[in-house]
């Protein structure tokens, strides 16, 4: 979903890399050369626990492909997580820059408590949520902006979504006899 933030404070400048007294940690900011720091006009909002086998689809289909022209940003929220998804991120966010995917990692805490640990942090007037297992089509963010811009009266929209259909999983049973039919075919060719 996308929705419009009823505050639009912002900040002007990137916090430096300090953890707070919850133990959390945003990477220090780096602030490009010749650029000056704009406030984000969205910020996408993700908390995860342990998704290290489809973190970097997601962080991916975002920054790769996304169309959308205004400045945004992603905050990732790790929840705890013990396998790798943290260091995924970490090595993501030096691709994609830690102004734009601000990674940080709180104790596990279950999604609510993260988002809104999340939402808290983030610096966009527009909210747009996405999870790790969300593959963004490239014209998501601008179409819902767009529509939310142009109907001031909406304060939220959602998006369809795409399921990929995978090959049937065979039934082991049929499967058994799938590959005894198989084999019986092989012997009677053998026998002529």
């Amino acid at each position: 979903g996308f929705q419009t933030r009823m505050s639009t404070e912002t900040e002007t400048e990137t916090p430096r890399a300090t953890p707070d007294p919850q133990g959390t940690f945003e990477p220090s900011g780096v602030k490009p050369m010749g650029r000056k720091v704009v406030s984000p006009e969205v910020t996408v909002l993700m908390c995860v626990y342990n998704e290290k086998e489809l973190i970097r689809e997601a962080v991916e289909s975002l920054f790769d492909f996304q169309t959308l022209e205004e400045e945004w940003e992603l905050v990732v929220i790790d929840d705890g997580s013990t396998d790798k998804t943290l260091s995924i991120l970490k090595a993501l966010q030096i691709k994609y820059n830690p102004n734009r995917l601000r990674v940080f990692s709180k104790p596990h805490a279950g999604l609510t408590k993260g988002l809104n640990f999340g939402l808290n942090r983030a610096k966009g007037t527009y909210i747009a949520r996405s999870d790790a297992d969300d593959i963004s089509f490239p014209t998501r963010l601008s179409k819902q902006l767009k529509f939310l811009k142009k109907n001031p009266e909406i304060t939220a929209v959602g998006t369809a979504i795409q399921i990929q259909k995978l090959p049937p999983t065979p039934n082991p049973i049929e499967k058994k006899k799938n590959e005894e039919k198989k084999k019986e075919k092989i012997k009677i060719k053998k026998k002529r």
